[in-house]
């Protein structure tokens, strides 16, 4: 008797992802259409990512809590920066992006990662595949924040570790920018933009699937920072930081 072909416990992932992968797509298609055409626009002729030092924080918080051997799933990878650089601590990254013109980037960088197009919302994996599951920077542009939780909440494993970062609106610029210009003091380059504060986002995050352990504060760094910013930033208080860095577990 022939012996059947087996498959590994990535090649069955993978079968199972194409087969989530087409359903997701229906839904995909039906209600974010126009926001996938802005993006696409965007990748095509820009781009969306923060420094290497700001993901080499984020990954360093991620390791002390996430073996090596840790499948690691990035939720709005853009162009795969973040995952470029986790090529070199986790064994099996995986980055989902709802435009094809930022997979394309990211595959040029992170060439061990397994990349697909899809949506936050409605991701094409089975659940509970994740030790590790981020989203940085981009739920706050999700049509819906709420849906976009519950399904990390779903493909992550029982023990594993979601670290979710997001913007604050009590960061300390945007009340000096509103405050000195009115409305034209928020400015965003995206097509969808949402603000919240640290209890706010934490709230989101626990009625959706997911139990905050620790929430940490960022404040951006960069050689174009205002004279203001730059003076005040390392007095910012904690609850006026510029995001916040959520580390949460599945709720069970």
């Amino acid at each position: 008797m022939k012996k059947r072909n087996s498959l590994d416990p990535k090649g069955i992932l993978i079968l199972k992802i194409l087969i989530l992968y087409t359903k997701a797509t229906v839904a995909r298609e039906l209600n974010y259409k126009k926001q996938k055409e802005e993006y696409e626009k965007i990748f095509e002729f820009s781009d969306l990512k923060e420094s290497p030092e700001h993901y080499l924080w984020i990954l360093k918080k991620c390791r002390l809590k996430s073996p090596d051997s840790a499948r690691i799933l990035d939720v709005a990878c853009g162009s795969g920066l973040f995952l470029h650089l986790a090529e070199n601590f986790f064994s099996e990254t995986f980055g989902l992006d709802i435009a094809e013109s930022a997979i394309k980037k990211a595959r040029r960088i992170a060439s061990r990662t397994l990349f697909i197009c899809g949506c936050g919302e409605y991701l094409p994996f089975p659940d509970e595949s994740f030790d590790l599951v981020t989203n940085l920077g981009s739920l706050e542009h999700f049509l819906s924040p709420e849906k976009g939780v519950r399904e990390i909440a779903r493909v992550l494993k029982k023990n594993g570790r979601a670290y979710i970062l997001v913007p604050n609106s009590y960061f300390l610029p945007i009340i000096i920018n509103v405050w000195l210009k009115g409305d034209k003091g928020l400015k965003s380059n995206q097509p969808l933009e949402r603000l919240a504060t640290k209890t706010e986002w934490q709230q989101l995050l626990e009625k959706n699937g997911l139990k905050v352990e620790r929430i940490f504060a960022y404040n951006y760094k960069t050689e174009k920072d205002p004279w203001l910013y730059r003076l005040l930033r390392p007095f910012i208080p904690f609850n006026l930081a510029y995001c916040f860095l959520y580390e949460c577990q599945k709720k069970i």
